[in-house]
């Protein structure tokens, strides 16, 4: 594992968020704004209740913490939903996604930052993932950072 466990933790918790918020599809679904619905039912089985879809999601968290690298704990994410990270921040650029309580381009930035790190971690470069990483938790998200929204976070 190139992270700490508590980076590890982290970097799975970010992982499940970005995936529990494209449950959110399902307006444009119902919308019919997307070409291919059908594409997203993974999206669709999550309850719609936040807490609910959270607690359905553990066991995906779970082992994205004990996956051995944050490429490891991304594809634990991108099997369970058919969407890697690069799509699911295409995802969020989509019209539909700029409501403002969707808040669909903080996502995006989100999902690029993560795929970026797994890149980088790739390289082996500390340095450069750890610049990543921080740069990851600063990114606005709501009224704040994205850090002050993990810290909110249930277990």
């Amino acid at each position: 594992m190139t992270q700490s466990a508590p980076e590890q933790r982290q970097i799975a918790q970010v992982l499940c968020l970005v995936y529990h918020e494209a449950r959110n599809i399902r307006t444009a679904v119902r919308r019919r704004q997307l070409p291919d619905a059908t594409r997203y039912a993974a999206f669709m089985g999550l309850s719609p209740n936040p807490e609910l879809a959270w607690r359905d999601l553990a066991g995906f968290r779970r082992s994205a913490v004990q996956a051995a690298s944050a490429a490891a704990a991304a594809s634990v994410f991108a099997k369970r939903f058919g969407l890697t990270l690069a799509e699911l921040a295409e995802l969020f650029r989509q019209p539909f996604w700029h409501d403002p309580a969707l808040r669909g381009p903080q996502w995006a930035a989100i999902a690029v930052k993560l795929w970026e790190l797994v890149a980088t971690e790739a390289m082996a470069d500390r340095s450069i993932s750890a610049e990543i990483y921080r740069e990851l938790l600063d990114l606005p998200l709501g009224s704040g950072r994205l850090a002050d929204q993990l810290a909110l976070l249930p277990p």
